[in-house]
């Protein structure tokens, strides 16, 4: 079987065709022709010096077939243990990957650049504790008992139409206004045409603006 599963190092990459060359240490520094990947339907080149494990068709090195990289003293687990399952997306380990721990059912997710999603139809989310999103300062949380809290610096809520409705509904603030057709809440002030009248008092003319 050595002269067909053979260990070598990634001498050169093409990754327009998917193909690399392996240079063997053990066989006089001997160097495959371009020999394909093992795809799956998945894009994963090794880069130049990683070990890999070729399957070849017979004694010779022309044809061949690298089936993967493999675990050595140079490209070692993160954290490996019983398990835990990860995959790292980047040659450099821990920048982007995802991973998952049978033990305490936890799974991780981290990428180190933009993520871009396109999803032709509905999506959903079934959460059985609370979900917390967090970008800068802002933070939106939806918590399991129905409260959904909204922290941030400034809160704009733009719309054609806007409706807050509640059995309670409590607005609060040190400064600000609120104004409907123009008219503000707290600079408005009423008219009266002189029909209105105070005990023996006709009232007539503007009422000042409302005080806390």
């Amino acid at each position: 079987m050595s002269s067909v599963i053979r260990i070598g190092s990634v001498s050169k990459v093409n990754y327009e065709d998917g193909t690399i060359e392996v240079t063997y240490e053990d066989r006089a520094d001997s160097v495959t022709d371009e020999i394909c990947m093992v795809s799956n339907a998945m894009y994963r080149m090794p880069v130049v010096g990683k070990l890999v494990c070729v399957l070849h068709n017979s004694d010779s090195q022309e044809m061949g077939t690298c089936i993967g990289t493999i675990w050595n003293e140079d490209n070692k687990p993160v954290e490996g243990k019983k398990g835990r399952y990860r995959h790292d997306y980047n040659d450099e380990q821990g920048k982007a990957f995802e991973q998952y721990d049978g033990d305490t059912g936890d799974y991780t997710e981290t990428i180190d650049g933009n993520v871009k999603e396109t999803v032709g139809k509905n999506v959903e989310y079934t959460v059985k504790g609370d979900m917390t999103f967090k970008v800068g300062s802002s933070t939106v949380k939806v918590c399991q008992n129905g409260t959904v809290e909204i922290k941030g610096v400034t809160l704009n809520f733009n719309g054609t139409t806007v409706n807050i409705k509640g059995s309670t509904v409590n607005i609060s603030g040190g400064s600000g206004d609120c104004k409907i057709n123009g008219i503000s809440l707290v600079n408005h002030k009423h008219t009266h045409s002189g029909a209105a009248t105070a005990g023996p008092y006709v009232v007539a003319g503007e009422t000042g603006t409302p005080t806390p």
